[in-house]
C-alpha cells in the first residue's frame, strides 16, 4: 500500500509553539510521531513524506528513518531550493532496511 504524510517536522522545537502541538519538547513529539506512524504503517507499505520531514541534517534524518515501519523512498518538497532537499532525496543511500 502507498501512504502519504506531510510536515512531520521531526526535531523542530519551534513547530510545537507555531502549530500548538501538544508536546513539551521535540523529543516527546518525535517519539509520538514515530509511534503513530508505526501503528498504521506495515512492513511492506511505501510511505511518501510531503513537505517538511525535518529541518535538520542528513544524520538526524537517518536516525528518524531507521525506526519507521515501511519503505521510505524519499520526500517531495514544496520549496526545492531548501538545503534539506538533499537529506530527503538521498534516504536510499542513508539507510538500509534489510
Amino acid at each position: 500500500m502507498f501512504l502519504f504524510t506531510a510536515d512531520e517536522h521531526y526535531g523542530h522545537a519551534n513547530i510545537i509553539r507555531h502549530c500548538k502541538r501538544p508536546f513539551a519538547d521535540f523529543d516527546e513529539m518525535d517519539a509520538a510521531l514515530i509511534a503513530r506512524h508505526n501503528a498504521v504503517v506495515g512492513a511492506k507499505d511505501t510511505v511518501i513524506h510531503i513537505g517538511d520531514f525535518t529541518l535538520r541534517d542528513k544524520v538526524f534524518a537517518a536516525t528518524i528513518i531507521r525506526p519507521l515501519h515501511g519503505h521510505q523512498p524519499g520526500a517531495v518538497r514544496e520549496r526545492p531550493s531548501d538545503r534539506i532537499l538533499t537529506a530527503t532525496i538521498s534516504w536510499r543511500t542513508l539507510v538500509s532496511r534489510n
